[in-house]
C-alpha cells in the first residue's frame, strides 16, 4: 500500500482531492472513540477553533428519514436565492468528503485542506488538555464517590463536523445547514445553536432515542431554542402533539406540513415528478424534481418551507425551479440504467417507513421483468421484517453483508443480475455502506463542479 504526503497545514496549494481524502481518511479509527453520547466534545473542540459556527446563521435538519435529502434540497434553494451556503451531511457513500459542500458542489480540496490542519491542531490541543486533567486528578477522601475523570478522545463524527463549519467560517457563507447524526439534545451537534431546526419523519430507529415515536421526537426537537421556528414534515399524530407542546413551552413558531406547507398535487414521469407545493404565505409553485417518490415531494416542501423560515420568503420562481430540477441525492431512489441487462436503483432505506417509501416509489414505475432486492442492514436493526416488507410488494429478497468482501459482493451482484434479467430491476438498500459499494462499481468516480 502506498503513503500519500500531506501537505503541511499551512499550505493551500498543495493540497488536492487525494491528500484532502488521506487525511480524512486517517481520521476513521475516531469513530467509537468518544464514548458517551452528547455535545461536550464538539462544544469543546468548536471552541478551541474560535466558535467557527457562529459566523453565519444555521439551520439544524433532525428527524429519522430524509435528513440528507432536505439538506441538499434546502441547500440547493438557498443557493438559488443568491446567498453563499455550506452544507453538511452524513454518512458519505464513496469519499468522506460528500459530507462538506458549498455552493451546492464537494469543496474544493483548497478549501478543505487548511481546514483540516486547523482542526488537527485544534483536536491535538483539546486532546491534551484532556488528558492532563485526569493525569492530575487527585481524589477527596471525603467524596470517595466521586471517580477518576477519564480522558476523552473526539469521535470521527465530531471531527468533521468542526471540520465542515470551519470551511464555512473560512469560505464566509451566509448560511450553514447542518445534519445532525442521531438524534436532537444528545448529539454532538447539538453545541451548534440553530433559530431554525428542520424536522423530517420520525421513526424508531435507534434504541437510544426512546422507545415510542413520541420519546424520540421529544429528543430531537429539544434543540429547538426559546424563539425559534420549528419546520415540521408530516409527522404522526402523536409527534405532532408533542412538537405542539415544545413549541409553546418555547415561545417558538411553527412551519407544521399539512397546514403551512403542503404537496398539493404530483404526478410522476419516468424521470422524476412534477410537483405542485403550497408554502407557508398560501403562495404555490410547480416544480420539475428529478427525485422519485411521494416522500421526495414531501422533502421539496419541506425544504421550501425552511427557506421560508430562513429569508421570509422565496427566489424568484423561476430560480426555484431551476434549483430543484438539478437537485441529486446520491443513493436515495438513484437510478442507473442497465447496459444489456438491469436497471439499478440504490436507495438506503433502514427502517419500514423508509422501505415503504421505496416500495411505493417503485410501484410508480413498473418494469416487465422482476425486481430483485439485495438487501444488506446493520445497527441490530431487524432484517426479516425489512425483507417481509419488500417480498409483500413482489420483490425477490436476497440478502448481503454491508460489509463484505469484494468476491462476495461480485457474486451476489452477479446472482442479481442473472434473477433480474435484462427486463428486470435490481434495487440494492438496507444500508448505506452498501450503497456506497455497489455505487462505487456502477459509477465512474468523477465528481461533481466543486463549489466555490
Amino acid at each position: 500500500m502506498s503513503v500519500v504526503q500531506l501537505p503541511p497545514a499551512a499550505s493551500t496549494d498543495a493540497w488536492s482531492s487525494t491528500t484532502v481524502e488521506a487525511a480524512l481518511l486517517a481520521m476513521t479509527s475516531r469513530r467509537r472513540a468518544g464514548g458517551s453520547r452528547g455535545p461536550h466534545r464538539l462544544a469543546a473542540l468548536l471552541r478551541g477553533l474560535g466558535d467557527p459556527q457562529l459566523q453565519a446563521p444555521v439551520v439544524k435538519v433532525v428527524g429519522t428519514d430524509g435528513k440528507t435529502s432536505v439538506t441538499r434540497l434546502l441547500s440547493a434553494l438557498a443557493t438559488a436565492s443568491g446567498g453563499r451556503v455550506g452544507a453538511t451531511t452524513s454518512p458519505h457513500l464513496q469519499r468522506i468528503d460528500e459530507r462538506i459542500r458549498l455552493d451546492g458542489g464537494p469543496a474544493a480540496p483548497q478549501r478543505l485542506g487548511p481546514a483540516i490542519g486547523r482542526v488537527r491542531d485544534a483536536v491535538a490541543a483539546v486532546e491534551a488538555a484532556w488528558a492532563a486533567t485526569s493525569a492530575s486528578y487527585r481524589p477527596d477522601e471525603r467524596s470517595p464517590t466521586v471517580q477518576r475523570p477519564t480522558a476523552k478522545r473526539l469521535t470521527f463524527f465530531e471531527v468533521v463536523t468542526a471540520i465542515a463549519l470551519q470551511v464555512f467560517a473560512d469560505a464566509r457563507v451566509d448560511l450553514s445547514v447542518v445534519e445532525a447524526g442521531i438524534g436532537g439534545v444528545g448529539d454532538a451537534t447539538a453545541a451548534v445553536s440553530s433559530q431554525v431546526v428542520v424536522l423530517t419523519p420520525v421513526g424508531l430507529d435507534h434504541p437510544q432515542l426512546g422507545s415510542t415515536r413520541a420519546e424520540v421526537a421529544r429528543e430531537k426537537v429539544g434543540v429547538l431554542p426559546r424563539g425559534g421556528t420549528l419546520v415540521s414534515a408530516p409527522q404522526r399524530p402523536e409527534v405532532d402533539a408533542v412538537l405542539a407542546e415544545i413549541v409553546a413551552e418555547r415561545d417558538g413558531r411553527w412551519l407544521r406540513a399539512g397546514r403551512d406547507h403542503a404537496v398539493l398535487e404530483r404526478h410522476p414521469d419516468p424521470a422524476g415528478q412534477t410537483v405542485t407545493i403550497l408554502g407557508p404565505v398560501g403562495a404555490t409553485i410547480q416544480v420539475w424534481l428529478p427525485l422519485w417518490g411521494a416522500h421526495q415531494a414531501e422533502n421539496a416542501a419541506t425544504a421550501l418551507a425552511a427557506l421560508h423560515a430562513v429569508q421570509a420568503g422565496w427566489p424568484a420562481p423561476d430560480r426555484v425551479r431551476t434549483a430543484l430540477a438539478a437537485v441529486a441525492v446520491p443513493g436515495r431512489t438513484e437510478q442507473f440504467a442497465g447496459s444489456g441487462g438491469p436497471e439499478f436503483v440504490l436507495d438506503g432505506a433502514h427502517d419500514l417507513p423508509a422501505t415503504d417509501a421505496l416500495v411505493a416509489a417503485l410501484a410508480e414505475r413498473p418494469v416487465a421483468g422482476p425486481t430483485v432486492v439485495l438487501l444488506g442492514a446493520t445497527g441490530g436493526r431487524d432484517v426479516g421484517e425489512l425483507a417481509d416488507r419488500l417480498a409483500a410488494a413482489g420483490c425477490d429478497v436476497g440478502h448481503v453483508d454491508p460489509s463484505a468482501g469484494d468476491a462476495d459482493l461480485s457474486g451476489a451482484l452477479a446472482s442479481a443480475r442473472s434473477r433480474a434479467g435484462t427486463d428486470g430491476r435490481v434495487v440494492v438498500t438496507g444500508s448505506l455502506h452498501l450503497v456506497g459499494a455497489v455505487r462505487s462499481r456502477l459509477s465512474a468516480d468523477v465528481r461533481e463542479p466543486t463549489g466555490r
